[in-house]
């Protein structure tokens, strides 16, 4: 992947998340350790992002939806 291809992708940054959460996007998951800052090359448009506590045995999953504009598009560009 050249630079201009990776200006294209969007990053998502969980900062001071706990080690052992569950967290996912879309089809992808990890379980975070104690150096996750978040996931970069994310490609443009509607995803779903989720997460659940180990203090909870992964029982209970959030979530919620995000949109990765392309470079120079903004919100009101869809409306």
């Amino acid at each position: 992947m050249d630079g201009e291809q990776a200006r294209r992708l969007g990053s998502v940054l969980l900062l001071d998340a706990p080690a052992h959460m569950q967290f996912g996007i879309d089809n992808q998951i990890w379980v975070t350790g104690p150096m996750f800052k978040g996931v970069k090359c994310i490609p443009p448009g509607a995803h779903f992002v989720y997460f659940a506590l180990k203090d909870e045995d992964y029982q209970q999953k959030m979530g919620f939806y995000i949109y990765v504009n392309q470079p120079g598009e903004s919100w009101d560009d869809h409306a």
